[in-house]
């Protein structure tokens, strides 16, 4: 999504069709019928490090969990991420985007901030109910929000860091940048070659989980 003139960003999600704005309106519905919905932004340092906790765990308890690749299987990249997220929080170069109810997380992004650009860097949702799309609604508000300027001030960019056809993303952000992926050897190492084979043989799997998961979307 990109920065243009207020008078752009009020049409900015004209290309919505109005069967996709029906879905939108009825998933929200449906996602408020226990309650009201509330999109927070958080950017507080205090609030980040417990909020990584809330999306490690709602992470867990979906696909990612049942398949053993979410954050919470590997404590290692936990920490990792809750270093960046303080040093980063610290500069006021984070947010977190989430949509709670009751207290509840039912969906969370974890968004760094360059300037006047922001970076999806993590997405989950609650997958108990699909009908009603909290992952899509929070990209979803999170969008109408930036184009309002409200609540995340500053920004007039949010690219998604998704692969290509990844609706989730793409539904609302119609820009993309490209993006590379480059694995640089470092000196003459014998070992390479394999490394480079197993890469390849790590990125036709990446796609393959991505159209299979595209494919159960839909």
């Amino acid at each position: 999504m990109t920065g243009r003139s207020m008078q752009a960003r009020a049409t900015y999600l004209d290309h919505l069709s109005g069967k996709r704005r029906r879905k939108l309106r009825l998933a929200r519905q449906r996602l408020e019928a226990a309650g009201p919905v509330a999109l927070e932004i958080l950017d507080a340092p205090a609030a980040l490090d417990r909020a990584l906790d809330d999306h490690v765990a709602l992470e867990a308890a979906g696909w990612k969990g049942r398949a053993g690749t979410g954050l919470g299987e590997r404590p290692d990249e936990v920490a990792f991420l809750r270093a960046v997220l303080a040093d980063l929080g610290s500069e006021g170069r984070l947010r977190v985007a989430r949509l709670r109810r009751d207290g509840r997380v039912l969906a969370s992004a974890i968004l760094t901030i360059t300037g006047a650009e922001a970076w999806v860097l993590k997405i989950a949702h609650d997958e108990a109910d699909p009908e009603a799309a909290p992952g899509v609604q929070l990209v979803h508000r999170l969008t109408e929000t930036v184009l309002a300027r409200e609540g995340i001030d500053r920004i007039d960019r949010i690219d998604s860091c998704a692969p290509p056809d990844f609706a989730l993303g793409s539904t609302f952000w119609t820009e993309r940048r490209p993006i590379a992926h480059l694995l640089v050897e470092a000196g003459r190492d014998p070992l390479f070659p394999l490394a480079r084979t197993l890469e390849r043989a790590r990125e036709r799997v990446a796609r393959a989980r991505l159209t299979s998961r595209s494919g159960r979307s839909a």
